[in-house]
């Protein structure tokens, strides 16, 4: 029964965002997924719905943040970017991803990216910077990969200034101690760079 659910949960849950309205057949009932949100029919059983409730992400131990205001550093440093960041615990498994909005004020200036977060038994992340050429490019994105707490990948310019790119760090940790996992920027010299709002965060834990 419990691998019933699971599946079920899975599958709904792979309809979220999609604007779907959907009635699977389930246990005892049906799963509705209508503009991305999980619900089950009356008859459905209790235990089935209770999972349904916890499960409205579609994801395990989700958190998610965002960026209302924007926040601009012109020293080559990198700095905590607001509430850019989750709490960790040791020895729970978790997935992330950070989706910033970014802009700096040359075309000669990129971006500075890093993370800082506890010990670990392992962890690793992925960075993508767009911005760096303009659209139908082949050299897009600028790739690199974070290893250690402090770890910095650092773009050498954008096409426009002043105008939002996207760039993405996700990856996994496997902290061994508790602490923060805090996503930090600076612009890649002495000039000025800003994290938009709009700029967002999710974590899940398994």
């Amino acid at each position: 029964m419990k691998k019933l659910v699971v599946c079920m949960l899975l599958s709904a849950a792979s309809l979220l965002g999609q604007g779907k309205d959907i009635w699977s057949n389930g246990l005892n009932g049906r799963i509705r997924v209508e503009n991305g949100i999980i619900t089950a029919a009356p008859s459905d059983t209790v235990g089935l719905g209770q999972a349904l409730a916890s499960a409205s992400s579609g994801l395990p131990g989700y958190q998610g943040i965002k960026r209302t205001i924007d926040t601009t550093n012109s020293v080559a440093t990198p700095i905590g970017v607001g509430d850019m960041a989750f709490a960790v615990t040791s020895g729970t498994y978790y997935a992330f991803k950070f989706i910033i909005l970014y802009s700096t004020g040359a075309t000669t200036t990129g971006i500075k990216l890093s993370l800082t977060f506890p010990t670990a038994t392992v962890q690793s992340a992925n960075v993508l910077i767009f911005g760096q050429t303009t659209d139908g490019a082949t050299t897009e994105p600028w790739a690199g990969t974070i290893n250690s707490s402090g770890d910095v990948v650092t773009s050498t310019g954008v096409a426009v200034i002043n105008v939002p790119y996207v760039a993405i760090v996700e990856g996994t940790i496997l902290p061994s101690s508790n602490g923060s996992l805090q996503l930090r920027f600076s612009p890649e010299v002495a000039a000025a760079a800003t994290i938009k709002r709009g700029s967002l965060g999710y974590i899940w834990s398994f």
